[in-house]
């Protein structure tokens, strides 16, 4: 099992856009999300810290939990997080981080279990938590 937790804002992995510079024989892809390159950054540091350079080339099951920043307007306590980023956008951005890290693939996800909510208060810092568990340890012989 990998467990590691990853601080600051989460950046969802939106939509990738390709375009054809003139003369050029292969498009340019972009994504217009701000933060996403740094976001996997501190994923990747995080789950290599962890992974210790090993590569899971089994199953795997995926938990993660996005704490986001509470809005002032928002009193303190659990409440779930029910706007913008999405949560699969979410998931993606931090899957795709984790391959050649953690895995070999994000394929190798069978089973993904994820929430986001806001975090308890407004001093406290927004984070995503991981747990990584490759499909052979969660069965009984």
């Amino acid at each position: 099992m990998i467990r590691f937790t990853v601080w600051g804002d989460a950046a969802p992995k939106g939509s990738a856009r390709a375009f054809m510079p003139k003369g050029w024989s292969r498009p340019i892809i972009t994504s217009a999300t701000k933060g996403l390159k740094a976001w996997e950054g501190k994923i990747m540091a995080a789950a290599g810290a962890q992974a210790n350079g090993v590569l899971l080339t089994d199953p795997v099951i995926v938990r993660i939990a996005f704490f986001l920043s509470r809005p002032k307007s928002k009193k303190s306590g659990p409440i779930p997080h029910t706007t913008r980023p999405d949560l699969d956008k979410l998931i993606r951005g931090a899957t795709d981080a984790l391959t050649g890290i953690v895995w070999k693939d994000d394929a190798q996800a069978v089973e993904i279990r994820a929430t986001k909510v806001y975090v308890e208060t407004h001093d406290e810092a927004p984070r995503a938590e991981f747990t990584i568990i490759p499909l052979y340890e969660t069965r009984t012989p």
